[in-house]
C-alpha cells in the first residue's frame, strides 16, 4: 500500500506539472496512470477489509468516521486536544439542551395547550413540558441508535438534514419575499414539497424506475445535497401558485413575528 501510495503521489505531481505546462497529451497520462493507481488501492483496502473480516467478523472495517478524531488525537498538540474536545463537548451539550427545550415548549405551546388542555394551570404545562421534554429526548436517542447503523454518520447527518432543510427554508423565503401569500397557501406547499422531496431522495436507491403506463425506465440519481436546493424552491413555487388558485382566502400572511 506504501509502494502504490508513493507511486500515486508522484502521478499527482506529474499531472499538476503537465496542467501548468497545458501539456494535453502528459496530463491525458498522468491521469491514466493516477486512475490506474487510485484503483490498486481500492483494491488493496478491499483485500485487507476481507481478510479482517475474515479473522475476525465482529471488528470495524469501515472508518470513516474516525477520521477527524485520528487526525485529532495524533497531529494536533496535546493541549489543543483537550482543549478541542472541551469545545466539542460544550457545543453538543449546548445543542441538545437548547433543541429539546424549544422542541418542548413548541409542542406544549401550540398543540397541547392550543388543542389537548386548553384550560390547565401553569404548574400543570410545567410538567407537560417536562414530560414532553423527556419524550423527544427518548425520539432523540432512537434515531441515534438508527443512525449508528450508516457507514457514515457525518454523511448520515447530512442526508437526513437535505430531506427537511430545504423546505424550512422555503418557507423563510415566503415569508420574508412574499408578503401575499397566505399560510394555508404555504402550510400545502411545504408538505407536498416534503413529499416530493422524500420521493426523490428514496427513488436514488433504485437502479430503474419504471413508469408503467410509458413502458420505460428512467435511471438517475441526485445527490442528497442538491434536495435543499430542490425542496427550497418546491415551496416557493408551490406556495405562490396554490395562492393564485385560492385567492385572496386564508387565515392569515406568513409573516416573522413582530416580537
Amino acid at each position: 500500500h506504501e509502494d502504490v501510495f508513493s507511486q500515486k503521489q508522484e502521478s499527482v505531481r506529474e499531472l499538476i506539472g503537465a496542467m501548468r505546462s497545458e501539456d494535453e497529451a502528459g496530463i491525458e497520462v498522468a491521469q491514466q496512470q493516477l486512475a490506474g493507481f487510485m484503483q490498486q488501492e481500492a483494491s488493496i483496502r478491499q483485500e485487507v477489509k476481507a481478510l479482517i473480516h475474515f479473522t475476525d467478523p465482529n471488528l470495524e472495517t469501515e472508518d470513516n468516521d474516525y477520521v477527524f478524531i485520528t487526525f485529532v488525537i495524533h497531529y494536533l498538540p496535546i493541549g489543543l486536544v483537550g482543549l478541542l474536545l472541551a469545545v466539542i463537548f460544550s457545543a453538543a451539550m449546548s445543542s441538545t439542551s437548547s433543541e429539546l427545550n424549544a422542541l418542548a415548549t413548541t409542542t406544549v405551546i401550540d398543540f397541547y395547550r392550543r388543542s389537548i388542555r386548553t384550560r390547565e394551570t401553569d404548574r400543570h404545562y410545567l410538567h407537560a413540558s417536562k414530560g414532553f421534554t423527556v419524550m423527544w429526548g427518548a425520539l432523540a436517542l432512537l434515531f441515534a441508535m438508527f443512525a449508528s447503523l450508516f457507514d457514515n454518520l457525518i454523511e448520515a447527518v447530512n442526508i437526513v438534514g437535505s430531506l427537511f432543510y430545504g423546505t424550512i427554508l422555503g418557507i423563510f423565503l415566503v415569508a420574508f419575499f412574499f408578503r401575499k401569500v397566505r399560510a394555508d397557501a404555504v402550510f400545502l406547499a411545504a408538505l407536498v414539497a416534503e413529499f416530493l422531496v422524500i420521493c426523490i431522495y428514496l427513488m436514488g436507491f433504485l437502479d430503474a424506475f419504471r413508469f408503467p403506463f410509458l413502458w420505460m425506465s428512467l435511471q438517475f440519481y441526485i445527490a442528497y445535497l442538491w434536495l435543499n436546493l430542490i425542496g427550497c424552491t418546491l415551496v416557493v413555487v408551490f406556495a405562490v401558485y396554490l395562492q393564485f388558485l385560492m385567492g385572496g382566502g386564508g387565515r392569515g400572511a406568513v409573516a416573522a413575528s413582530r416580537g
